[in-house]
């Protein structure tokens, strides 16, 4: 079971220091909690991922921008769109400036967003 797996490995990956691998690693139990139904604990992980990669790399690291979108994707999946617009919103004024608009990342970010508009 790829939670289990995850939750073994948890330890290790705090203890290694790097906060880009700690926020990939918090990414994907995110999403393997998101789908065990575990919504409150998938986004208490989905934020660290976004707060790791942001200590780690800075708010523009593509990892920390990376991070936001899936928070942002998660969000919508549980009906809180509001907040998901507002972070998808500031994910892809990034991704615009750093990658540039006509960036594949940039365009599915306007994509998410123009099907919550």
């Amino acid at each position: 079971d790829a939670l289990e797996i995850l939750t073994r490995n948890q330890r290790r990956i705090r203890e290694c220091g790097d906060l880009r691998h700690r926020a990939n690693f918090n990414t994907n139990l995110s999403l393997a909690l998101a789908m065990l139904g575990r919504r409150d604990e998938a986004l208490r992980c989905a934020n660290d991922a976004v707060t790791l990669a942001t200590q780690g790399r800075g708010p523009q690291s593509v990892t920390a921008v990376d991070a936001m979108f899936m928070h942002g994707q998660m969000l919508v999946e549980f009906g809180r769109v509001g907040e998901a617009k507002e972070m998808l919103g500031h994910v892809l004024a990034m991704r615009t400036r750093v990658l540039g608009p006509e960036h594949e990342d940039t365009r599915r970010t306007q994509d998410v967003l123009r099907c919550l508009a």
